[in-house]
């Protein structure tokens, strides 16, 4: 492994844990976001491992259908379709089920929901479990630990498609020292295995080829971050999330989730209106929105501000369009 790529390796390394608030280490993954949800989950379970997994969205209840999936006991703590994760139900199944790992998703993308973590993490601790966390798509555009390791997260899943707006090439999971001692003794191996990423900084062969590109077009992304300012970069997500829903509701839609992420803004579909209806005549404006999936297809609709896309002007360009769109559509005149 040359010097340099360990350079730029140990720079995003760095400022990844800078911006999610944590002292815990950082894996640089190759291959989308999924790998560090995969990754982390067979990484720390085995068969018949107890899992609480807060279940709201499809990532939430996504989570612990992996973890069912490898064999583990998964009790759900269900919530509504547009309800927010209430950490007191959460840590009320903690106690009663003593679980190995608890898992939950910040920002589930599907349905634009800004989950809270609060308490949740010490509580895990307190029976002895890791606290996982899916944050692919609120990082670096919503706080995970507003103090040091304040949500007490022993394993962070994060993407690079979603606000560092790079290509879908690369993974990152934060670890926490409770997380490798559990990591060290499952042993899993396979590519997607976090164990041989344990101090690799130190290691003479490395578990395979990394993708320098992608870790040098990470390093461009991060350092926009820091110069722009942490702080600043979230509260530039703020400010035209909410401009985004002033405008939606301005021309009579409907906010899907009870507490909308800064990064992504879910509206339902109007009343006597079409998803594929919306979608095309969008399109020929030369404006892509997204639509939702699973049980939520042809239902809500998503426009995503995360990263460089966080740009008042372009995303008021595209909710202007928007309005054109549903005014037509309405047949208002």
């Amino acid at each position: 492994i040359e010097a340099e790529f360990k350079e730029d390796y140990t720079f995003c390394c760095d400022a990844i844990a800078k911006i999610a608030n944590t002292s815990n280490d950082v894996v640089i993954l190759s291959g989308e976001g999924m790998v560090a949800l995969w990754g982390a989950l067979k990484s720390v379970l085995q068969a018949n491992d107890v899992v609480v997994s807060a279940a709201n969205g499809l990532y939430g209840k996504g989570l612990g259908d992996m973890a069912s999936d490898l064999g583990a006991k998964v009790h759900y703590v269900e919530f509504g379709d547009r309800e927010t994760v209430d950490p007191v139900r959460v840590i009320e199944a903690i106690k009663t089920h003593k679980p190995k790992l608890v898992t939950m998703v910040h920002c589930d993308t599907p349905t634009g929901m800004l989950n809270n973590m609060a308490g949740i993490g010490q509580a895990a601790h307190e029976v002895g479990a890791l606290f996982l966390v899916d944050y692919v798509s609120s990082f670096a555009g919503a706080p995970i630990n507003n103090l040091k390791d304040e949500m007490q997260i022993d394993l962070g899943l994060i993407g690079s498609q979603k606000a560092l707006s790079l290509p879908p090439d690369l993974a990152f999971v934060t670890v926490s020292e409770r997380a490798w001692k559990v990591i060290e003794h499952v042993k899993y191996k396979g590519y997607d295995a976090l164990q041989p990423w344990h101090n690799v900084l130190e290691a003479v062969e490395w578990p395979y080829t990394p993708n320098w590109h992608g870790v040098v077009g990470l390093r461009v992304s991060l350092t926009r971050i820091l110069n722009e300012g942490i702080a600043e970069c979230f509260e530039r997500h703020t400010r035209v999330s909410e401009a985004c829903i002033a405008a939606g509701k301005g021309m009579g839609l409907t906010v899907f989730p009870a507490t909308p992420s800064p990064t992504v803004t879910c509206f339902e579909v109007p009343a006597n209106l079409k998803w594929e209806d919306i979608d095309k005549a969008m399109r020929t404006r030369g404006i892509v929105l997204g639509c939702s999936f699973g049980k939520y297809a042809g239902k809500v609709f998503r426009i995503g501000h995360m990263g460089t896309q966080a740009d008042a002007d372009l995303v008021g360009r595209a909710m202007e369009a928007l309005r054109s769109v549903l005014a037509e559509l309405r047949g208002d005149k």
